[in-house]
């Protein structure tokens, strides 16, 4: 470790740390090299092979974080579709997004969806959205909304939830007077898989029962927020350690968390956790969370369609795809470029057509 950095938080032991070039970890690598806090300090990080046996490895207990890259993708377990399944038989998709005041948000969403592959999209947006998100996104099935601002309940009531695997809620849909709890008990019914980002979690965390909420679904749930949104919705729980912080909540409320930052960490109930690593520092930029949001709703469609019991996992293998397309985005750092190298990348895994650096 770099001196003055602590090996399990990355948290620096005193006002100030050796800023290293670079940093070797011997046998497996401590948590706190890979911490936000603590990547101005490690510079390059290699880890030196001393050969422990993959067996040991494997006895390691759930609680032990994972680090996974961009050579993990294929090993982690993705979905299996039939080869002859029809459009409506490779995951359908519902999105409620998008705003007068975002209105970018709801297409970054709907080009993240796109390009997870998922077989079918509809779209719940503002009507001075949908009126011309059809133009760059014609694959989409638009249900149009009469108001400039979406009305959750409203939206709710339109969706056959019978005929949905999966429903992204919140990516710039801004707060409203509209209360959490007139929309619950549709959610709280649903099987599919509920993913809620941006403020679907500030409106919950402004409900009366907050992230207890979660324990009423009787589906699977995936929540993606950033530190900010993690605290507003867990205000008990101390981020200083993202690793512990997510674990806790997964365990506390039953749900997948994607708790976003430099070194995004994945954390499922009663599972491993996981963090991101190897990633780019110059992806950190607005509407990427959409793009994620979109595209974590469309492989858990795939997911909950495909072959075996849903798999938590699914949601680490989303954020895993989703960052290695960012950092390898020939065009640019901007999302629209990057969801373009998604949906292209993802084929490429499906085909397997891919090889990946270590």
């Amino acid at each position: 470790m770099p001196a003055g950095i602590c090996s399990d938080t990355g948290k620096t032991f005193d006002t100030c740390a050796a800023r290293a070039i670079s940093t070797l970890t011997v046998g497996l690598i401590k948590v706190g090299l890979l911490q936000d806090m603590a990547l101005p300090y490690v510079g390059s990080l290699k880890r030196i092979d001393i050969g422990i046996p993959s067996g040991v490895l494997n006895l390691l207990p759930k609680d032990v974080p994972l680090k996974i890259s961009s050579n993990d993708i294929i090993s982690l377990k993705a979905p299996q579709i039939e080869c002859n399944a029809s459009k409506y038989e490779r995951g359908r998709l519902a999105v409620i997004a998008g705003s007068k005041k975002y209105r970018g948000a709801a297409l970054l969403t709907l080009q993240g969806a796109i390009a997870s592959g998922t077989g079918s999209v509809q779209a719940f947006l503002p009507k001075s959205i949908s009126k011309y998100a059809w133009i760059k996104v014609p694959e989409v099935v638009f249900e149009e909304e009469s108001n400039e601002e979406i009305e959750l309940i409203k939206c709710l009531k339109k969706i056959k939830f019978d005929r949905i695997e999966s429903l992204v809620v919140g990516p710039g849909i801004g707060l409203s007077i509209e209360k959490w709890e007139d929309s619950a008990l549709i959610l709280e019914e649903f099987l599919g898989l509920l993913v809620l980002d941006a403020d679907a979690l500030n409106r919950i965390s402004c409900s009366q029962q907050g992230w207890e909420w979660f324990r009423k679904r009787k589906g699977p749930t995936w929540i993606t927020p950033n530190p900010n949104e993690f605290c507003r919705l867990f205000p008990e729980i101390d981020i200083s350690s993202p690793i512990n912080a997510a674990s806790l909540a997964a365990r506390i409320s039953g749900v997948g968390v994607l708790l976003k930052g430099a070194n995004t960490v994945i954390a499922v109930p009663n599972g491993p956790i996981w963090q991101l690593t190897n990633t780019s520092s110059f992806v950190a930029r607005a509407g990427l969370g959409d793009v994620l949001a979109g595209f974590v709703g469309g492989i858990g469609a795939l997911g909950m369609i495909s072959e075996g019991s849903f798999d938590h996992g699914l949601l680490a293998v989303a954020a895993l795809i989703h960052s290695y397309a960012a950092s390898e985005c020939e065009e640019g750092t901007n999302a629209a470029f990057v969801s373009k190298k998604l949906g292209k990348l993802f084929k490429a895994i499906q085909m397997k057509k891919v090889q990946f650096d270590t």
